[in-house]
């Protein structure tokens, strides 16, 4: 569900198809092996920054 709402976020604040697949893949990558919360709130962070660089 987490996952869910920060691609729509995404989504509205990139706009961009091949953008967003390399989200939803980092968010994949970087959530995979976090258990807690707080651990996926902080991969989330990492995912958001590489995408704000990564939207040429």
């Amino acid at each position: 569900m987490l996952s869910s709402l920060i691609l729509v976020l995404l989504e509205a604040r990139i706009g961009k198809g091949a953008a967003l697949v390399t989200a939803k893949t980092n968010l994949s990558d970087l959530t995979a092996n976090f258990s807690d919360g707080f651990c996926q709130l902080c991969a989330i962070e990492a995912m958001r920054k590489e995408v704000e660089f990564n939207t040429d």
